[in-house]
């Protein structure tokens, strides 16, 4: 059976040898220290019992504050690599141990060194807090802490606030000894809850990539001098923390060549955009709108990394305008922020249900399919995306709550208002339609982003959060929104109209088609989806192909042709080609968008030269992603499940059966007669009680019968059933709704 490994980490004089002397039958095994220099210098293991669980608890070195404030020391990055390397019963639990009362700037590195870097988040950790001993409630500071430590990106499976230290020696005890034992009984429970039943164990491989990642991230960012030199800084820690580690993880010189590359590639482009500038100025770019844009600009010069998350809610197949988002998430993921993309699919079936629960995960999983496919073939690594599912957190206890929490603060008029752009808007809307912007607010807080990204129709529900999310005691969000491409039709390109959409598996022959019968006007550069098109997709698509061919990009290989969408012939500088016929004035190359824009509203530019263009242009865009789906069985099986052919033949549906419906007291064959004298008799005369017995006397007597309807009995029977109170047990076989309710 693995042994149970819990790694203690923290700064200096944290307290984390008095936890060890805590769990220890021996409470002076470990040697303490108040100071901040801290007395343990390598890792060191101690065996204790946990409420009946061997262990072994872990003591390393402190990870002490380096020049910045934040950054961990390159000794004890390389100590924690060898203890987690060396651990062939893998990890358990993680404890990071602070003390209180403040909250050092060092603290979101050290979290993201053991629990994001080197164990990628396999691995639950908690939070032990020390230096309360003069509290009264302990566990108040964390509640009254926490959005700190959410604002910095941690949230861990569990805290304890506790008292280290039995305090000074009195005649009879010492002075937290109360204090102390329920310390160390809140620990036990905690670590029994928590700790990993299968140790986790690092992929070595892995391992290397992120730490050598996390050392470089940290150790160099050359403010204030260009970005050359920066680049050539950035090379030289590369190297030296490559060589360092290298020779700690025993590669051979091939190897380790191929990782220095691919490190190089997906790695060092970010880090050596320093600047908070820059990198703000690369997250907001072709932005429509950008609400909060300080909160981003506030992230990025604490040295944290943003998060944000950009929602899909699964309905129809995802078609060509998908672009518009993917491409402005690439800018995201080159300027280090952490992405998730959240695949709403309970957001799906609330919207008028678009989408058929049956068929909620076979879409969902066909998106997935879609998103990283897309991502794949335009070259854009992804090791800082996360694909999240909407229902995976959207149906527990905590979020239900929050559900209901905000439904008693949000007024219809609200709701609805904020609804209007993004939910099916019909003319006797169905509750779900309403809930669906409070559920898009809370995701933000559950989903733990600094940011929500998406398109100008979403801004409503984005001033909604704004709104509501304060008031349940969140955080305010920022929001950035991209412009929405029109149809080829005219209007919002939409996967409920085929004529407004290229769908990303259609053929060369469809998109051809589809193109030419676009609506683009000559001229008209206000309602045209195909120019819209070029500005949002292809230009920038070209662009991050021409950074590639410079060497200065973060993008990977990519799946087939990865050529700009510009001519051999073009001029330097040029970032889209026009291709025509020579007869026709040749090639026509174009620097910017706001170039060809002026050529088209001036007349320069034929629509039709305009169309075919962008049609070879979106045929080489498609190409590798319907390779894919052609070369993989399983995203064929799953289209089939997520979107059924709606031509496929299904039994027709048995007539039902006619059932008599007796008419109403005083219609049809029960209405009354007017006699001369004014009184009225009943159309057919009623049994009388003897033949009311008899009938019914003579049905006890027949075997169990087949359910029958009223035309089978006499209506007079049941007419003086229902006037003199006599009971139903006649015709207690009867199933007739008519009858089920005597």
């Amino acid at each position: 059976m693995p042994r149970t490994n819990i790694i203690l980490f923290g700064e200096s004089g944290g307290g984390k040898s008095s936890l060890v002397n805590m769990l220890s039958a021996d409470e002076s095994v470990a040697d303490t220290s108040s100071g901040a220099r801290g007395c343990t210098f390598e890792s060191r293991p101690f065996e204790v019992n946990v409420c009946g669980l061997p262990a072994t608890l872990w003591d390393t070195a402190g990870l002490d504050e380096g020049d910045a404030g934040r950054v961990p020391k390159s000794d004890a990055i390389v100590q924690l690599y060898r203890l987690v390397r060396n651990l062939s019963d893998g990890v358990s639990l993680l404890m990071f141990v602070m003390r209180a009362p403040r909250i050092k700037g060092s603290v979101p590195a050290n979290w993201k060194l053991l629990h994001e870097v080197i164990c990628q988040k396999n691995v639950p950790i908690v939070i032990v807090i020390t230096g309360l001993e003069q509290e009264e409630n302990m566990d108040q500071w964390w509640w009254d802490n926490k959005g700190t430590f959410q604002g910095y990106g941690i949230n861990p499976s569990g805290f304890v606030c506790v008292t280290a230290s039995r305090g000074k020696k009195r005649k009879s005890g010492h002075t937290f000894d109360e204090e102390y034992e329920e310390s160390r009984d809140k620990i036990q429970r905690l670590i029994r809850s928590t700790c990993l039943d299968v140790p986790w164990r690092v992929p070595p491989a892995q391992w290397f990539k992120t730490i050598t990642t996390e050392y470089v991230e940290h150790k160099s960012l050359g403010c204030g001098r260009t970005k050359e030199v920066r680049h050539q800084e950035q090379k030289e820690v590369a190297g030296e923390a490559f060589a360092k580690l290298v020779n700690l993880c025993g590669m051979s010189e091939s190897d380790a060549r191929e990782l220095a590359d691919k490190f190089a590639r997906t790695i060092l482009y970010p880090v050596i955009m320093a600047t908070p500038d820059e990198k703000y100025e690369i997250i907001t770019r072709r932005l429509a709108e950008v609400l909060g844009g300080d909160l981003i600009k506030n992230i990025l010069a604490e040295g944290r990394a943003p998060k944000a998350y950009w929602g899909s809610a699964t309905t129809g197949r995802p078609h060509i305008a998908y672009f518009v988002p993917l491409t402005k998430i690439a800018d995201f993921l080159r300027a280090g922020v952490e992405v998730k993309i959240l695949f709403a699919d309970i957001h799906a079936f609330l919207d008028n249900m678009k989408a058929p629960f049956e068929l909620i995960s076979h879409r969902a999983k066909y998106y997935q399919f879609v998103i990283t496919t897309v991502f794949a073939s335009l070259g854009i690594p992804t090791s800082k995306l996360t694909l999240v599912k909407g229902s995976s957190y959207q149906l527990t206890p905590e979020y239900t709550m929050d559900n209901y929490r905000l439904c008693a603060s949000v007024t219809e008029h609200d709701a609805k208002k904020a609804g209007a752009e993004v939910v099916k808007q019909v003319d006797s809307p169905l509750l779900s339609g309403l809930l669906y912007p409070g559920l898009q607010a809370l995701d933000e807080e559950y989903l733990g982003v600094d940011f929500q990204f998406g398109g100008v129709d979403q801004r409503k529900i984005f001033t909604f959060a704004e709104l509501y999310l304060p008031r349940l005691g969140y955080k305010k969000r920022a929001h950035l929104m991209n412009t929405m491409v029109p149809g080829l039709a005219g209007g919002k390109m939409s996967s409920s109209d085929p004529n407004s959409k290229i769908d990303l598996l259609d053929p060369p022959d469809a998109v051809r088609k589809k193109l030419k019968a676009a609506f683009c006007e000559e001229g008209n550069i206000e309602e045209n989806g195909v120019l819209a098109f070029v500005e949002a997709v292809l230009i920038p698509v070209s662009q991050l192909r021409i950074d590639k061919l410079k060497g200065d990009s973060t993008l990977e290989a990519g799946l087939g042709d990865q050529r700009p969408f510009i001519s051999d012939d073009a001029p330097e500088g040029t970032i889209f080609t026009v291709e025509r016929d020579a007869k026709f004035g040749g090639n026509t190359h174009y620097a910017s968008f706001k170039e060809m824009q002026d050529d088209f509203k001036e007349k320069k530019l034929h629509p039709k030269d305009l169309k075919v263009s962008v049609a070879n242009c979106i045929i080489r865009l498609l190409q590798p992603i319907r390779e894919a789906f052609e070369a993989n069985e399983e995203w064929q099986e799953v289209t089939k499940l997520a979107y059924p052919d709606p031509n496929t033949k299904v039994d027709k549906k048995k007539k039902k059966e006619k059932v008599y419906h007796p008419p109403p007291p005083g219609k049809g064959r029960n209405v009354q007669k007017v006699r001369e004298d004014g009184g009225s008799v009943m159309a057919t005369p009623p049994p009388t009680e003897l033949e009311a017995h008899a009938t019914a006397e003579a049905i006890k007597q027949q075997p169990e019968p087949t359910p029958i309807g009223c035309k089978d009995i006499d209506i007079r029977l049941l007419t003086l059933y229902n006037t003199s109170n006599v009971s139903h047990e006649a015709n207690r076989s009867c199933h007739c709704h008519s009858c089920r309710h005597f």
